[in-house]
């Protein structure tokens, strides 16, 4: 990692990337989120235009409207085909994720990229999800 312009780069060759935050939804949570936007570096952008519609390279974290209870890992990749990105979303964990956001106790979420293409989702150390971003072909 190094700064630039006051800013952290993150660059991705032989560590992983860990984002972890603690969330605690006191009143409980009827609909919006808790996650996380990272951004991609660029020199030109100023908080002031920082909206909802801001391009992000990840979003992480949890999520909810009506009774739908997600935990987002969002990333933007770009195809090494024709060079478009694409947005790439993980797949709802299979673990029920309704205590996290019901019990308005204080909770660890904690996302870990490695290099190799393979992600883990963690809330309070018990990990969610864990499998490859890219798939494998034979």
């Amino acid at each position: 990692m190094c700064t630039i312009n006051g800013l952290s780069v993150f660059h991705f060759t032989d560590k992983p990337l860990i984002v972890q935050y603690d969330v605690t939804l006191q009143n409980g949570q009827e609909c919006g989120g808790a996650y996380l936007k990272l951004l991609q570096y660029d020199k030109e952008m100023r908080l002031s235009q920082f909206t909802d519609k801001t391009p992000y390279t990840i979003m992480f974290g949890p999520d909810k409207c009506g009774n739908d209870n997600k935990l987002h890992f969002i990333f933007q990749h770009k195809n090494p085909k024709n060079e478009s990105f694409e947005e790439k979303h993980a797949k709802k964990p299979s673990t029920k994720l309704d205590e996290y956001f019901s019990d308005k106790k204080p909770h660890l979420y904690r996302l870990q990229v490695y290099p190799d293409n393979t992600f883990e989702v963690s809330v309070d150390y018990k990990i969610v999800q864990s499998y490859s971003v890219v798939r494998h072909r034979p």
